[in-house]
């Protein structure tokens, strides 16, 4: 298997064999992963805000019923 490098794009070559392009800037890949990572936490942040709202939603929900209780008595 021989690399042949592609033109205008360092880092980047094409497999004489199978003809698939390899990436062999390690730094580009790390980038890309460690951008990745943050965003999968950043959705994973936002779901559990959206839990977190949905709940105090229903617990303010219930508040309000009890207290319209108390006051109809």
């Amino acid at each position: 298997m021989a690399l042949i490098p592609v033109e205008d794009n360092p880092g980047l070559f094409r497999d004489s064999i199978t003809g698939s392009i390899v990436n062999k800037n390690t730094s580009d890949y790390e980038i890309y992963v460690n951008s990745r990572n943050r965003m999968r936490t950043k959705e994973e942040r936002i779901n559990d805000l959206e839990s977190k709202v949905d709940n105090l939603s229903g617990d303010i929900g219930d508040i309000k019923t009890m207290l319209q209780t108390l006051i109809s008595k």
